[in-house]
């Protein structure tokens, strides 16, 4: 049983791997639309100390209006990790025109897959 549970969390890894490697791309390029694909229905998001629980359609019409204001150049992972197995996070900069902002993603585990539940730009 234990080997099951070990092969099992490395599967869950290389997917979460995939993940961030998606997400990373869609920060850097200022992609809304595909970064929305990685969230789940309802995302508390918090762009510059303005939070709020929203559905995914309105985040993404925010994170739009983000990037349009602010259009990256760059993204970089600073720091992930796993909290529990269900849980996973990424600590990571973003660098626009408006400046560089410090980003916090919480996902969480949803039958199986990672979606984005929280998402902070400060």
């Amino acid at each position: 049983m234990p080997i099951i549970y070990i092969a099992f969390v490395a599967l869950i890894s290389m997917f979460a791997e995939d993940l961030n490697d998606k997400i990373a791309r869609n920060m850097k390029e200022g992609n809304a639309s595909e970064l929305t694909t990685s969230f789940n229905n309802s995302i508390e998001l918090s762009i510059m100390g303005k939070e709020e629980t929203y559905s995914k359609t309105q985040a993404e019409m925010i994170m739009k209006d983000f990037f349009s204001k602010s259009k990256p150049s760059n993204f970089s992972i600073a720091r992930k990790g796993v909290s529990d197995p269900a849980t996973k996070f990424i600590n990571g900069k973003l660098e626009t025109t408006a400046g560089i902002y410090k980003v916090y993603i919480l996902m969480k585990s949803n039958s199986g897959s990672f979606l984005i539940t929280e998402l902070r730009i400060e």
